[in-house]
């Protein structure tokens, strides 16, 4: 387990254990964190985000992290986080953390879904997101959203989100090739149903 995943794990428990509010986890560069809190019966609140980042080297920590918390009567919270991580440098140490965590907290007739999927590409040199590619991946985020906000099965929901998180990796991947070769992948995948 890694120490992001120990850590958050921990603290999801010690809030579920005192009935408080859900842990508030810092985003930025080079994290990419999607937190979605349901607190009114009935409601259907969701949230995704997918990301292309830049590690330049040294330590790779990245962080990836869908968090769905409900804590409601017949509502639904659904939320999904996907990285692709290029890394442009040697590294000593390569330490990321992916973790998908849906919480029901006394929840009745909830449904609560988390999705967290990262993805590595060993590349060793820069390289550039021409304006083509970003177009790719902004529509990608935008069929995230759709899948993320239906009302479809968790399980569809996942070939969905499986899909396109592969056509982002094929997004990115075709920049890598157009800037020379790569050295390896590594891809990390998470998923959490009540």
């Amino acid at each position: 387990m890694t120490k992001l995943r120990a850590t958050i794990v921990a603290t999801v428990m010690a809030v579920a254990l005192v009935g408080g509010q859900a842990p508030a986890f810092a985003g930025g560069s080079p994290d990419n964190i999607v937190e979605v809190r349901n607190t009114k019966d009935g409601a259907f609140k969701a949230k995704s985000r997918a990301v292309v980042t830049h590690a330049p080297g040294g330590t790779v920590g990245n962080n990836n992290v869908a968090t769905a918390w409900a804590t409601c009567v017949g509502c639904r919270t659904t939320a999904a986080a996907v990285q692709v991580v290029i890394i442009e440098g040697s590294y000593s140490t390569f330490d990321p953390g992916n973790l998908a965590a849906a919480i029901n907290d006394n929840c009745d007739t909830c449904e609560t879904f988390a999705f967290a999927r990262q993805h590595f590409f060993d590349v060793g040199h820069p390289v550039p997101i021409g304006n083509r590619a970003e177009d790719q991946i902004d529509d990608i985020n935008d069929q995230m959203a759709q899948v993320i906000r239906s009302r479809d099965d968790f399980p569809t929901m996942v070939t969905e989100l499986d899909a396109l998180t592969q056509a982002l990796i094929d997004v990115v991947r075709g920049e890598i090739d157009r800037s020379g070769s790569h050295q390896g992948e590594d891809d990390h995948r998470d998923v959490q149903e009540h």
